[in-house]
């Protein structure tokens, strides 16, 4: 899951419910989400060239991101 997608929802039963239906549709793994601080403004230091790193996962291959 990725930007803000956790902090829209509020609800305690909608988020459980949404990770219950994320486990089921998943192979065994990890769910990995991020969420961010609008606070701290970090769209206005991003650049698309220092923020690419490549990493690799066993039995996946390389995994690109920008953050």
């Amino acid at each position: 899951m990725t930007s803000n997608v956790a902090q829209e929802l509020t609800d305690p039963r909608t988020w459980q419910n949404t990770l219950r239906g994320a486990y089921a549709a998943l192979r065994p793994g990890l769910l990995v989400f991020e969420t961010r601080d609008p606070a701290r403004r970090a769209w206005e230091d991003w650049n698309r060239e220092t923020s690419h790193r490549v990493t690799g996962i066993a039995n996946i291959g390389a995994v690109e991101r920008w953050v």
